[in-house]
């Protein structure tokens, strides 16, 4: 298929953030044999600025989405957040290309307090699929006529991904965590420096640590033996951001808080489960000490991440659903998929297996 592709690539940071997801879908679209046209959105709207400032461009990359839309005439604009793209540019976009399908992926929270979910209602009307990595109840106010809303894990890129920290014969770190502070994570990341004083941390954006970020990052993730996915809720259906999707797709043993739900994800053979800090502190301290045990589990989960989340097979996933092709549904993590504002697959048992626990 021709497909206009729309994330943000921040060209101007020169690869410096690295392997976001944005990249991840680009390998796999391309992977997958589709004619891909990237459009950054960030970056356009720098580029139309009169001082190359974002704030002064929005309108011109707005623009400039529909002309090369009308350009290209794609099969697939496939948006990634578009916080920049205005509901009536789509609505353009559809006059002028009658037959296009608009694909709508958001990677962030999702829930009540959660910034720019107004963005993502005022384009409903124009998404033809919509894709959220939160499952379960938060996805219903999303759903609508004409309209596949689904959930999907973050995407795993063999090309970007291809760390093996289960390998590696020296490590840098017995434990990294990559992320900011906040009232949940804190005191859990101020407790195991604290109890484990001789363990090799590395946190990253926490603690008066600074934030690292593309092949810096990599280098830390692939000399690592343990890490830590630590989301700010625990009570929002399989969301965690791509941190998780980060560790073991590199082969690191990821550590999750087992209030996150994340069960139906990974196995208890393929990340550690934990429960509270107390669990936790003892489990680092184990696994630290047994590496047969830890390397296992970690090859496990690195396997899973590939074989059932990458880039290709979510965005095929996602394509397919769109066009409502047989057997889209046959897929490899929770499903929870409404078509035409109604529920045609849903995992209720996970909800209920979550509540009860």
């Amino acid at each position: 298929m021709r497909i206009v592709y729309a994330p943000n690539f921040s060209f101007k940071r020169c690869g410096e953030l690295g392997s976001e997801t944005g990249l991840k879908f680009l390998h796999g679209l391309i992977t997958n044999g589709h004619y891909v046209y990237p459009f950054s959105l960030n970056d356009m709207e720098r580029l139309f600025s009169p001082i190359c400032h974002r704030m002064f461009g929005k309108k011109g990359a707005n623009k400039a989405l529909l002309r090369t839309c009308i350009n290209i005439e794609p099969d697939i604009l496939l948006l990634v957040h578009g916080n920049q793209i205005f509901s009536h540019t789509l609505a353009d976009i559809r006059r002028a290309v009658p037959n296009i399908k608009i694909i709508f992926f958001w990677g962030d929270a999702i829930w009540d307090d959660a910034p720019n979910l107004d963005l993502i209602h005022e384009k409903l009307p124009y998404l033809d699929g919509v894709f959220i990595t939160t499952g379960g109840e938060w996805l219903v106010p999303y759903a609508g006529e004409d309209r596949i809303v689904a959930y999907i894990p973050n995407p795993v890129e063999v090309s970007i991904d291809r760390g093996r920290a289960f390998e590696a014969q020296q490590t840098e770190y017995d434990l990294i965590f990559f992320g900011s502070e906040d009232p949940q994570r804190t005191p859990i990341l101020k407790t195991i420096k604290e109890r484990l004083p001789a363990l090799k941390i590395g946190f990253f954006g926490c603690l008066g640590n600074p934030f690292v970020f593309g092949i810096e990052k990599e280098k830390i993730t692939f000399q690592s033996k343990m890490a830590l996915n630590l989301t700010r809720r625990n009570d929002v259906l399989l969301c965690s951001s791509n941190r998780l999707a980060d560790t073991t797709a590199n082969g690191v043993l990821t550590f999750c808080d087992k209030d996150s739900g994340l069960q139906p994800l990974y196995r208890e053979n393929e990340v550690v489960y934990y429960s509270g800090i107390d669990d936790l502190i003892s489990k680092i301290q184990y696994y630290n000490e047994n590496d047969g045990e830890r390397i296992k589990i970690a090859r496990e989960g690195w396997k899973r991440a590939h074989e059932a989340f990458s880039a290709q097979r979510i965005l095929k996933f996602m394509i397919d659903a769109t066009y409502r092709k047989k057997d889209y549904t046959d897929i490899p993590w929770p499903r929870f998929i409404l078509e035409d504002g109604n529920k045609v697959c849903w995992d209720d048992h996970l909800i209920s297996c979550r509540i009860s626990s």
